[in-house]
């Protein structure tokens, strides 16, 4: 599933809002296709933060690496329905859940930007999200968020091979 305006609101609200002070590690592996090796590694990502709008009963999640590049990037994005709690979440129980990454890669003649996805129809994940503190906002609120997510995320536009996730937030 494709969620064109997510980057924006996700650039958005790790500008803003960022999720305190608990270390936030990425682990990239896998079959990235002709991008694994911007895909191998582990990383130090922005700390996680969160938001719910009311007027929808949607929210998002996102942390951010620099993939230890100036000129490519990724984020680990999350999407789900309704507010968000402390919990276990997979494919299985949670089917407004959805995990993604967004990423630009330069691969030295161009800078692309490729996604894969994790759902109840593509790929897979395993979230478990250890502590929310919730604040109001304008639209809905917001979240400081901790935890660990683990998901394997395959191609949904333009990238060959899957990317497995392990995200510590």
């Amino acid at each position: 599933m494709n969620h064109p305006n997510r980057v924006c609101v996700l650039t958005i609200l790790l500008t803003f809002a960022c999720g305190g002070s608990s270390p936030c590690t990425i682990v990239l592996t896998g079959s990235a296709g002709k991008y694994a090796p911007f895909f191998s590694g582990t990383y130090a990502c922005q700390p996680g933060a969160a938001l719910w709008r009311s007027a929808d009963n949607a929210g998002q999640f996102g942390i951010s690496s620099s993939l230890g590049s100036t000129d490519s990037s990724a984020t680990i994005g999350m999407y789900y329905s309704g507010e968000l709690t402390a919990g276990h979440f997979t494919a299985a129980n949670a089917p407004g859940f959805g995990v993604y990454i967004d990423s630009s890669i330069n691969n030295g003649f161009s800078l692309g930007t490729y996604e894969w996805d994790a759902n109840s129809t593509l790929g897979s994940f395993d979230l478990t999200i250890t502590s929310v503190a919730s604040s109001p906002a304008p639209y809905g609120k917001d979240y400081v968020i901790h935890g660990v997510v683990e998901a394997t995320a395959v191609p949904n536009n333009f990238q060959d091979g899957s990317v497995e996730v392990h995200a510590t937030f």
